[in-house]
């Protein structure tokens, strides 16, 4: 494998990995400040699918032809 692969596969895993723990942590510090379940539960998910969608958006439009 070409080392740049390994290296971009290295620091997809890690941003994922990053976004998960973010997530978690943003989960558990919203559930002791509100106690509330439901509203950790939201707003760690809307955290996650903003990391997340970054993790897909980001690359692609690195890698996009520059417009005419």
């Amino acid at each position: 494998m070409n080392d740049n692969v390994n290296t971009i596969a290295g620091w997809t895993l890690f941003a994922g990995i990053v976004a998960l723990g973010l997530s978690i942590e943003i989960f558990i510090v919203t559930r002791l400040v509100t106690e509330s379940f439901p509203a950790g539960l939201a707003i760690a998910a809307a955290v996650l699918c903003v990391l997340l969608g970054l993790w897909v958006v980001l690359p692609r439009w690195r890698q996009a032809p520059p417009p005419r």
